[in-house]
């Protein structure tokens, strides 16, 4: 006869890993209201409206490159330095590269930060692993119940925060 987990509580490590967990989809979904006309004002397009769409692809799928490009490598070396020191620059090195995004009218510009927001997104797995780590079957079920919560958490923060700036930008 199977005996069912006694539930526990969840250990307070789990917070910085939510953090972490929730900067995928802040910065995933930050530039969402504003992607287009950076798009015009940087004249990539030649005045062509029509390929605003096929700029903002890359612009958006350059990140998820970057993220999937970058994820074994990160999950080999927190196997091989520890999980923290790979968090701490994967958070350290999306904080950095993310700056050049609202900073700099060029076109390439934008799409290589956006590749790099990506490569330091890659830790993702790694705090996946953490909370795994951290948790025990008591409680593990309602940390990774809580996974696709924080997502629509950061997506909903990113593009709310993003439209507060683009409004005071445009009323410049």
């Amino acid at each position: 006869m199977a005996t069912i987990p006694t539930r526990s509580s969840l250990p307070r490590e789990i917070w910085l890993m939510v953090l972490i967990l929730w900067t995928e989809p802040l910065c995933a979904t930050v530039i969402d209201p504003f992607v287009n006309a950076f798009i015009r004002e940087s004249r990539i397009t030649g005045g062509d409206e029509t390929k605003t769409g096929y700029y903002n692809g890359i612009i958006e799928s350059v990140f998820y490159i970057g993220e999937s490009l970058s994820v074994v490598l990160c999950a080999r070396l927190s196997d091989r330095y520890g999980r923290r020191p790979i968090l701490l620059v994967g958070l350290f090195g999306l904080s950095i590269s993310i700056l050049p995004f609202g900073s700099t009218p060029h076109f390439y510009v934008i799409v290589i930060s956006r590749f790099f927001q990506g490569c330091f997104n890659g830790s993702l797995g790694i705090a996946k692993t953490v909370l795994n780590e951290v948790t025990d079957e008591g409680n593990r079920e309602s940390a990774f119940r809580a996974i696709p919560l924080i997502w629509t958490f950061g997506a909903v923060v990113g593009c709310v925060y993003c439209l507060g700036f683009y409004a005071a930008r445009a009323e410049k």
